[in-house]
């Protein structure tokens, strides 16, 4: 909690959860001394942490984990399956109890082992959803519409795509606190002229047909991966021009996905539980709360 606890702009970590660790907890594989469900309350209550951050690609699913799983796994625990769904159902619970959001890396890349990135597909989070729907879930890596989703078979492109899944829970339930993010967004700064044009004409039909009042796309950078591609100092800049000159957005509309959305999301707005457990944090510290942005 040091970083939160810092002068300067208010800075709030996602606290990164592994459910296998919780399993090997408590079945006293590894020498696990904690529970990592246990500390995630721990730091979302008593260390300023904003909300949890999940990572798919290492090899569980948001719902209806199946196999295969690394020997060394099976070796220690058996199938997994059934317990990782289990602890993961406790953990969104958590997050519910206390309105804290979770940020997940939904985009296929970056498996730690055969096909564990196409286990980030929104497809095994829309059962999430329904059974938890005051769950606040941001899906990074949103808008490159080129991943064949598994809620989304025999379609072409871009109807097929992880983006169209979500899209399509979205419209059935836009109150939902559901968002996607920006983050790494890296073809506003290399694309060509032809798949600059493919991507504005999918991302302005996402809009249209499942967001139209844009209220469920916020920005992102990913920093520091985002340093590793030229121009990342002008990313700001470069997403904001792609959302205005190519996709057509007006001033009030790129607003709401640059900060309006975003604050929403989080529930920083005034007398929201997740703003008063952080302010509880400011107290207990002396920060200033008007570091805290609201809406």
């Amino acid at each position: 909690d040091r970083i939160a606890r810092r002068d300067g702009p208010a800075v709030h970590g996602y606290f990164g959860f592994d459910p296998l660790r919780e399993i090997y907890y408590r079945e006293h594989v590894d020498r696990e001394r904690q529970s990592p469900i246990a500390l995630a309350r721990k730091a979302l209550v008593d260390h300023g942490f904003l909300g949890i951050k999940l990572y798919p690609p290492m090899g569980f699913s948001a719902s209806g984990n199946a196999g295969p799983y690394p020997k060394f796994v099976t070796r220690k625990v058996g199938n997994p399956s059934k317990r990782l769904d289990q602890v993961l159902d406790e953990l969104y619970q958590l997050c519910v109890d206390l309105d804290a959001p979770i940020l997940a890396h939904a985009y296929g890349s970056n498996g730690a082992g055969k096909e564990f990135a196409e286990r980030a597909d929104p497809a095994y989070w829309v059962p999430v959803f329904r059974a938890h729907p005051k769950l606040r879930v941001c899906l990074a890596h949103f808008g490159r519409f080129d991943l064949p989703s598994s809620g989304s078979p025999g379609q072409s492109f871009p109807e097929r795509s992880w983006e169209w899944t979500l899209g399509r829970h979205l419209k059935a339930n836009p109150h939902a606190n559901v968002v996607a993010d920006l983050s790494y967004f890296s073809e506003v700064l290399n694309a060509g002229a032809t798949e600059r044009k493919r991507l504005a004409t999918d991302f302005r039909r996402f809009i249209d047909e499942f967001d139209p009042g844009i209220e469920h796309l916020v920005y992102g950078t990913d920093w520091i991966m985002i340093g590793l591609e030229g121009g990342y100092p002008h990313y700001a800049q470069s997403v904001d021009g792609f959302l205005r000159d190519d996709c057509g957005l007006n001033e009030e509309e790129r607003g709401r996905i640059f900060r309006g959305n975003a604050v929403r999301f989080m529930g920083l707005g005034a007398g929201e539980p997740a703003r008063r457990r952080l302010l509880r944090f400011y107290r207990l510290h002396g920060l200033d709360p008007a570091r805290l942005p609201v809406s």
